[in-house]
Order: C-alpha cells, then structure tokens, then sequence
C-alpha cells in the first residue's frame, strides 16, 4: 500500500460510521386485524338495491364492532351472493371486517378479550 492509501483508510471508516448512524430507523409495516365473520340479508324487488341494502346492513354490523371495521374494501373473504326469489332478489353480504394497525405488535382495543374485573384482595392476618 502507498503512503496516501494509509492515510485516507481512517476516513473511509469514518465515513461508513457517519452514512450508518444517519441512516433512518427500519420502518414497521402496516398489520390488517379482523374480527370474525358477519354474514347479513337483505331483499328488493331490484337487485341492484337489494346489493345495496345487504352492504348497507354488514356495514351497520361492522360498526358496532368499532369505527375502523367498516371498510367493505379491507374485509377478508367478503362476497356478495344473489338470488332471485319470488318478491324480486335475496342478497347476503358476508366478510370478516378488518382494520389496519399502524403498530404491528398492537391488537385493536374492540378485538381484545375484555378484561375480567379482579376480585377483591383477601386480607392477611389476624382481620382475615
């Protein structure tokens, strides 16, 4: 090695240790959390209504599970199946509504087991 090629070898390493400590932090992808399945009907004498309505009403489901389950678009396995019957169309709406987490390790409050209130503390000694 040259003289100059000693000299410039500590910069080199410096640098490498500059470019890594600037480097951001290792971003955390977004997690889709769902609930279990909800399946509804609705009838019309139009189908296209009676699509309508369907949605309509597994969307009101989905709401009393929490604000972000609501998105048609998120649910998994969703479908919507017709049928035509005698008073016009029998549609069903089905999906498991989903929402996204911004924070993988983090569960949904709405999809959590709800917590069981603890039973009061036993005393100790002789008041017990």
């Amino acid at each position: 090695m040259t003289h100059r090629a000693i000299r410039f070898m500590p910069a080199r390493g410096l640098l490498a240790a500059v470019l890594t400590a600037a480097a951001p932090p290792l971003a955390s992808a977004a997690v889709r959390h769902c609930a279990p399945r909800i399946e509804v009907a609705a009838d019309d004498p139009a189908e296209l209504a009676a699509r309508q309505k369907a949605l309509q009403q597994w969307v009101a489901e989905a709401r009393r599970i929490g604000d972000g389950f609501t998105r048609w678009q998120l649910s998994a396995g969703r479908a919507i199946q017709c049928a035509r019957v005698p008073a016009g169309f029998l549609c069903r709406a089905s999906g498991a509504p989903c929402t996204i987490s911004h924070s993988p390790g983090r569960v949904p409050r709405e999809l959590q087991p709800p917590v069981s209130p603890q039973p009061p503390a036993r005393k100790k000694g002789i008041d017990a």
